[in-house]
């Protein structure tokens, strides 16, 4: 059996676990990280990119006057509003630090706008990365390389090495399945994700009729909070956000990559970006920004205020499009007639469509309606909102046109005489309004599908990352930070997963240092 041996060991290539590599490095000799996938990246590679953070320099530089305390107070009031748990200790903890993290990543090369309003905070807090959140993972890789952090890829973690009742170190499998043992001087740092994609424990902790929902990042199966609880962990489930919440309706990601989406990160391309943001004109940037956002994004709940419909590839609708949690009888404008529908959510209701997926369905009246503000398709936290014609440019492979529904429904792919009848019925339902569905040429935008993109399973941990069993006692030389590591806080809202990843991330890398 190969050995290798550091000071910490850190089980994740993701953004919380690059970020504790990238601390650790500053007081140790020797980091590991060990990342299951051909590259590093994780969850965050896939994310919007959105932090929300509170006293920062970008507040400070537009006169913001916004605290911690503020931060936490608001967070608190979502958490009641939503009726969720959010330990005060850990909420506190990320909103103490995350000033310091967005410091921490700036340092790195790593470029925000912002910082922006995002209701219902009281100040603009949140920060969003240019161009794309791969930016993060790009600026953390370089950071940890040139400290010389050990970056293992195909190297899949499966059991926790302990000794007199420490944990020491980790087995890992490389890719070509011989275990390897990692040693660890001074301790693991658990960073390895959510459990989306462990049907086990998505049963065992949040619920069982999850099944026929695909996780957004496969790659999530838990393995942290896995070993953990194989020695003792207590793991903690979030069940009050239940299945409504963690499912999320968005647009299919393109076949491939754009050559926008691959080029290379590098602090000076942010930096030209940023100031490309701030002096060109948005008709000249727009679409250049627009290739790295519509890829991640799903219909504002407008679109379907102002009369769009969702059908399956069958032609048919097959929910209330406004039935979601807490979202009825919303927004400034009347709510157009839905039809009778079962119970079930369009975002839990997708799933058992055909093939899982849906198509927006909309005239012209409403694709010339939808070109500006206030009427966006979808929300680009921070930096812009996507229009009609931002899909048309940026993600023709999801825009469709025809001069008569059975054209469309041609050019869809679905059924013609089942979706003529399902425009038929709705234009009758919703009779003398100006939400009927007559104008050509009629459009449509998809697929879309329901995807749990992250389910909150984590591992406990008190303030200092350091990961507790079940009778609230620490195991020696174990931390969790990001998902993995989530314990009872409760992120709500765009912005504080990547605060928290990044921030328990980072704390967790300098934690485990001072305490040993």
């Amino acid at each position: 059996m190969q050995e290798l041996s550091a000071d910490v060991v850190v089980v994740g290539g993701g953004g919380a676990g690059l970020a504790a590599a990238a601390e650790a490095s500053h007081f140790s000799g020797r980091v590991i990280v060990l990342e299951k996938q051909p590259d590093l990246g994780g969850t965050t590679a896939l994310a919007v990119g959105s932090i929300m953070a509170s006293e920062t320099d970008l507040q400070k530089k537009l006169n913001v006057k916004d605290s911690p305390r503020d931060h936490a107070a608001d967070l608190e009031q979502i958490a009641e509003n939503l009726k969720i748990y959010d330990d005060p200790k850990l909420r506190n903890l990320m909103t103490e630090n995350v000033s310091d993290t967005v410091k921490f990543l700036q340092k790195l090369g790593v470029q925000f706008v912002g910082p922006v309003d995002q209701p219902p905070h009281r100040q603009p807090r949140l920060h969003q990365i240019i161009p794309s959140a791969r930016g993060y993972i790009s600026s953390l890789e370089r950071h940890c390389r040139e400290n010389n952090v050990g970056i293992l890829l195909g190297m899949a973690a499966t059991e926790l090495v302990v000794e007199d009742q420490k944990v020491i170190g980790v087995l890992a499998k490389d890719a070509a399945g011989d275990t390897v043992r990692v040693l660890a001087n001074k301790g693991v740092v658990l960073a390895s994700g959510d459990v989306s994609a462990n049907k086990r424990l998505m049963k065992e902790y949040v619920s069982p009729d999850l099944d026929r929902f695909e996780p957004f990042n496969p790659a999530c199966t838990g393995d942290g909070q896995d070993m953990a609880a194989g020695i003792g962990a207590k793991l903690i489930a979030r069940r009050d956000f239940g299945a409504e919440g963690l499912v999320q309706i968005r647009f299919a990601p393109p076949a491939r990559s754009n050559w926008i989406q691959k080029l290379p990160l590098t602090p000076l391309m942010s930096k030209l970006m940023k100031f490309a943001l701030a002096y060109l004109p948005g008709a000249v940037l727009r679409p250049f920004i627009m290739k790295f956002l519509t890829t991640a994004l799903g219909p504002d709940l407008r679109v379907y205020e102002n009369g769009a419909i969702l059908v399956n590839k069958e032609g048919e609708r097959f929910a209330d499009e406004l039935h979601a949690v807490g979202l009825h009888d919303v927004g400034e404008y009347e709510r157009p007639d839905q039809g009778e529908f079962s119970d079930l959510p369009p975002n839990l209701a997708l799933a058992d469509q055909p093939g899982g997926e849906a198509f927006v369905i909309f005239d012209d009246t409403f694709a010339q309606k939808f070109t500006k503000w206030p009427y966006f398709v979808s929300t680009a936290p921070g930096i812009a909102y996507a229009f009609m014609d931002d899909y048309r440019r940026s993600r023709a492979d999801l825009f469709y046109s025809g001069q008569s529904i059975e054209e469309l429904a041609k050019n869809l792919g679905v059924n013609a005489e089942k979706l003529a009848t399902t425009i038929s019925e709705i234009n009758r339902q919703r009779e003398g309004s100006d939400q009927q569905i007559i104008a050509a040429p009629f459009h449509a935008l998809g697929p879309l599908k329901a995807w749990i993109f992250t389910a909150q399973v984590g591992i406990n941990v008190n303030q200092r990352l350091q990961v507790l069993n079940g009778d609230g006692e620490v195991i020696a030389g174990l931390y969790a930070a990001g998902s993995t590591g989530v314990g009872g806080f409760a992120s709500t809202g765009h912005g504080h997963s990547l605060a928290w990843a990044f921030t328990s991330g980072r704390l967790a890398g300098r934690y485990i240092n001072e305490d040993a």
